[in-house]
């Protein structure tokens, strides 16, 4: 955990956070259940610094910003670091990512498929290790490569319009 405290949060990381506070106190005020606005807050920003705020959260939360990615990653690691060392096909590496973001996209292990060379036999086993290599990278790093698809594209797009 100790790499995650140099982390240096842009302005618009805070606004997620902001967004979701808001979105979670209104969810809990239709409950009319009575909350302690200062108690949460607090608990919320103590989740957030110790790196538990991306457990058992939706995709769009936890790849919306860089810490966010590196804290799941790193819960993901320590959660499961006894097996390390145990094989795992690529959809019972899935299954268990899943038990931390119910919804994660299928299309970010299908990349890692592509990495392994696992085209057709989804039998084949690697060790945990070796699958959250991969997986961490892929997952880390989704976000730049379409920003870098989109401008590449759109590069594209312009140089053949002068041509």
């Amino acid at each position: 955990m100790k790499y995650i405290r140099f982390y240096k949060p842009a302005t618009n990381d805070l606004n997620v956070y902001l967004q979701d506070i808001i979105n979670q106190l209104l969810h809990i005020k239709e409950s009319e259940d009575p909350v302690n606005v200062k108690l949460f807050l607090s608990k919320y920003f103590e989740h957030v610094v110790n790196g538990t705020h991306t457990i058992h959260r939706e995709f769009k939360y936890i790849s919306a910003i860089p810490y966010n990615r590196i804290t799941f990653l790193f819960n993901l690691w320590n959660a499961f670091m006894p097996l390390k060392d145990k094989d795992f096909t690529i959809e019972e590496f899935y299954t268990i990512v899943q038990l931390f973001c119910f919804d994660f996209p299928g299309e970010i292990l299908s990349h890692c498929q592509k990495t392994l060379n696992i085209v057709h036999n989804s039998t084949i086993v690697y060790p945990y290790k070796d699958l959250f290599c991969v997986f961490q990278f892929h997952f880390y790093f989704e976000v730049m490569f379409h920003r870098f698809h989109f401008i590449f594209l759109n590069y594209c797009r312009i140089c053949k319009c002068f041509n």
